[in-house]
């Protein structure tokens, strides 16, 4: 889970989507809108300045079915700037702090994410 989105943070700065590719469900709404969002920044020639966030407070809350588990977590959103080629501020992420669950499920020897709320 932390590798996912330590991944995010990569496709966001890079940017590049193909880091996010295979790590997820193709179901999952909150993945295909993190890729897409490295995928805008891509096409625009943009890129977050630094990492946009962490996690932390991990606490494993038990297993869904034979190959799905649950995580809760908080994560951090930095404070961070989305810059254009030249460098330029074009968006601000302000700080803050959010919980959230993510549901894991495992596929062919690896963890993907199946859902993130």
């Amino acid at each position: 889970m932390k590798y996912y989105f330590d991944q995010v943070a990569v496709a966001w700065t890079t940017p590049d989507p193909d880091y996010l590719r295979n790590l997820s469900n193709p179901d999952c709404i909150s993945c295909a809108s993190l890729t897409t969002t490295a995928s805008d920044l891509a096409m625009k020639g943009q890129r977050y300045d630094r990492d946009p966030a962490s996690v932390r407070n991990l606490v494993f809350k038990g297993a869904v079915g034979s190959d799905h588990v649950q995580v809760t977590f908080v994560l951090d959103q930095k404070l961070s700037h989305v810059v254009d080629k030249d460098g330029v501020v074009v968006l601000t992420d302000n700080p803050k702090v959010v919980e959230r669950r993510i549901e894991l499920e495992w596929v062919k020897g690896q963890w993907r994410v199946w859902d993130i709320a």
